[in-house]
């Protein structure tokens, strides 16, 4: 049976940034350029949602578009998971991201090949996250 691609809301390159390991989470910062992603884009998909995607370090997975799926899913350092995102910020040349994860959902050694290095970012889904009571 042939398996059929999910349409991607969101698929960019981005720099991770800081890897930080909490108490039962873990969050991983991704800077995107301006010219991939609009403020008002982002504020559908970095805005207080729970977004179902992937995330893949290294070279090849920043340069790999949306067309060359195989390509992306052969990268070695991928995790596909839901993140909570409850924010971005906005600067002249790019747009800035936590991804939180559930810490029970990583492996903790894969952290490294994130942390200040080169990727993509793949957002299958949104869904609004729940406010706190």
């Amino acid at each position: 049976m042939a398996k059929t691609e999910a349409t991607q809301l969101l698929d960019v390159p981005v720099s991770f940034g800081n890897v930080s390991i909490g108490d039962g989470s873990v969050s991983i910062s991704v800077k995107i350029d301006r010219e991939r992603l609009n403020p008002e884009a982002a504020d559908g998909l970095l805005c207080g949602c729970r977004a179902k995607g992937e995330i893949a370090a290294g070279e090849e997975a920043a340069s790999a578009g949306p067309d060359q799926q195989q390509t992306f899913e052969a990268m070695t350092h991928r995790k596909t998971g839901i993140f909570e995102i409850k924010g971005y910020s906005v600067r002249p040349k790019a747009i800035s991201a936590t991804l939180n994860l559930l810490l029970k959902d990583v492996v903790i050694q894969e952290l490294g090949h994130f942390a200040k290095h080169d990727g993509r970012l793949r957002i299958e889904s949104v869904a609004p996250l729940e406010e706190d009571a």
